[in-house]
């Protein structure tokens, strides 16, 4: 800054582009930012010394509120997108969740998934080639509504749903063979408890004819 607690034009772009990319991207997030700084208390637009341009001040304390108003921005944006998301893809309400869960453990702490880190995720289920790298990056980018390589929450729902339903990367077939597997282990261990229920079944209906046996011996003697 300029030494006296005043961000500038630079820093401010600076700013604007390493943690509020949304508002540099696209006519719509310019002009969004711009209707928040023109509400900013004490906002004030100071020519330059040549008179050439105007340069923008932005003090520190305005400077937290605009982050906070961007933020609240941003996610008053992810909540409707979210409810989107979730119709379009016909989710329940333990299927998002359970997303959400896996999303929040990969996550950055803007809140926002990138490719590195999905592909990270998905080589739990499957491995990932390289050209297959570049059809997830292609596909992050088309959901993303300022067309970046990462995914917020919503996003992430409608990545997933696509990835499954288009069997991407064979996905929805490991899903499957997984859920198969699952369901033959059970099967398995529902026969074992069975046979082995009717094993002590067995023993107890023994153990009862040999107890008899003895009583009625006994009473002979």
């Amino acid at each position: 800054n300029s030494g006296k607690g005043i961000l500038g034009d630079a820093e401010m772009r600076r700013i604007f582009k390493d943690y509020m990319p949304e508002s540099t991207l696209n006519m719509q997030g310019k002009e969004e930012m711009k209707h928040i700084l023109s509400e900013l208390p004490g906002w004030k637009k100071e020519a330059s010394k040549s008179g050439a341009a105007a340069v923008h001040q932005l003090e520190f304390s305005q400077f937290l509120i605009l982050m906070r108003r961007f933020y609240d921005s941003r996610d008053e944006k992810d909540i409707f997108r979210e409810q989107e998301a979730i119709k379009d893809c016909d989710y329940g309400t333990d299927e998002v969740e359970a997303f959400r869960q896996v999303f929040l453990g990969c996550v950055d702490s803007s809140g926002e998934m990138d490719l590195p880190c999905l592909v990270q995720l998905l080589a739990k289920l499957i491995p990932i080639r390289e050209n297959e790298e570049w059809q997830l990056r292609v596909l992050i980018k088309e959901l993303s509504p300022e067309s970046r390589e990462v995914v917020r929450f919503p996003q992430f729902l409608r990545l997933v749903h696509h990835v499954i339903t288009k069997n991407m990367f064979g996905l929805s077939t490991t899903a499957e063979q997984v859920v198969g597997a699952q369901r033959m282990v059970r099967e398995v261990q529902r026969t074992t408890n069975v046979a082995a229920e009717s094993g002590r079944m067995q023993q107890l209906k023994s153990s009862g004819q040999d107890a008899k046996r003895l009583f009625r011996r006994g009473r002979r003697i």
